[in-house]
């Protein structure tokens, strides 16, 4: 026990094993003091810690991260990150502790300013091709798709063997067989997806080889438009329609056996892509035979 005229409470953590309480002793205000430890359920546990925080590991402020998992290397990045601001930030003892929303210039929570870090506009607002993605007409879980497409955060076979989930064995592209289903491998250099891909070209007239990096085949595909700056968009969509049918198309074959030929997921990509502008493009009138056998005059 102590006397208040002695010492003084300026805090308490409290955790469901432990309580610490943090408190001033005497007339001394330049350290902390660590005045008891105890749990609350266990007298076993129960300690007596008289120190102060200033001396406790050396001076020097040390984090211990617990993990259910082994870190992938984009995650340890963040870490650091994390690490790197917390070690760069500065406590100021004479002012209150309050919240803080970086995301915007007033620091200042605004529902706008989190919605605007949900649609990547801060944080990818140097990269066009998202803007492209997420400005499009396709429906948002086809476009969220697409984004994570681009960043490799989808669950193909072998982001599921760096995770843990699938053995090295379980690697095999389901459609050829012949290589690991990596998202690049999956989406351009499978045989089916190329032949999907060089009948899309040949629906559209168009004559071109094609990347196998997920952002260059965007960009390249972007490039080859012939439509106005109007119906960009538009144009967009037809890629977007690619994407999602080899995805679905990948599922329907591992989950369900199901194998799509290249000429009925060409049929698939017109249908979704006309049934998208249709729903979401007002001046968009044309019929579905119209679409799927004159693009170019859809899209003047």
């Amino acid at each position: 026990m102590w006397r208040s005229s002695m010492f003084k409470v300026q805090t308490t953590i409290v955790d469901p094993n432990f309580i610490v309480v943090f408190g001033q002793w005497g007339e001394e205000n330049v350290d902390c003091w660590v005045v008891n430890v105890y749990a609350p359920c266990s007298h076993e546990l129960k300690k007596h810690l008289w120190g102060k925080c200033k001396t406790m590991g050396g001076g020097v402020v040390k984090w211990k991260w617990s993990w259910r998992r082994r870190l992938l290397v984009w995650e340890q990045q963040l870490l650091n990150t994390l690490i790197n601001f917390i070690n760069g930030t500065k406590f100021n003892i004479s002012n209150e502790d309050k919240w803080s929303w970086i995301a915007a210039p007033e620091r200042v929570y605004t529902v706008s300013s989190a919605y605007k870090v949900l649609r990547n506009d801060i944080i990818f607002a140097s990269n066009v091709i998202f803007r492209w993605i997420w400005t499009s007409i396709a429906p948002t879980k086809v476009s969220a798709f697409a984004w994570r497409v681009i960043l490799n955060r989808i669950p193909t076979k072998d982001n599921l063997f760096r995770r843990g989930v699938l053995q090295a064995t379980q690697l095999e592209c389901g459609s050829c067989r012949n290589k690991e289903e990596t998202t690049s491998h999956l989406f351009f250099e499978c045989e089916v997806s190329f032949q999907l891909w060089m009948a899309c070209f040949n629906w559209l007239g168009l004559n071109s080889v094609m990347h196998n990096c997920c952002v260059q085949n965007l960009e390249q595909f972007y490039g080859l438009r012939y439509c106005s700056v109007k119906y960009q968009n538009c144009w967009i969509l037809i890629w977007l329609s690619v994407i999602w049918t080899i995805w679905l198309a990948r599922n329907d074959l591992i989950f369900s056996s199901k194998i799509t030929h290249a000429s009925e997921m060409l049929n698939l990509v017109q249908l979704r892509s006309w049934r998208w502008l249709r729903a979401r493009f007002p001046s968009f009138k044309y019929n579905f035979f119209s679409w799927s056998n004159s693009p170019g005059v859809c899209l003047p």
